[in-house]
């Protein structure tokens, strides 16, 4: 998964075939809330919980169309 880090968001740039995000039905142009319910502004916030989780399963709340989404997405042993 490749992401746009943006002002204030951060937003999927664009999902790889077979990955994980993909599996847990992240889409591009999904913009990235909340992880477990914590809210994240900065990618930076977003890899430092990710890499806490590594080879957990994880909520990832999305604004998709305009409307919120949680999806259960495994984070890989990168984090």
């Amino acid at each position: 998964m490749n992401t746009q880090p943006l002002m204030n968001e951060i937003k999927v740039a664009e999902i790889t075939e077979g990955s994980n995000a993909e599996i847990g039905k992240l889409n591009a142009n999904d913009i990235i809330q909340k992880v477990n319910g914590v809210d994240v502004m900065f990618y930076s916030e977003f890899r430092n919980i990710l890499k806490k989780n590594k080879n957990k399963e994880v909520v990832i709340t999305v604004n998709r169309n305009n409307a919120p989404q949680d999806l259960k997405v495994l984070v890989n042993e990168e984090g």
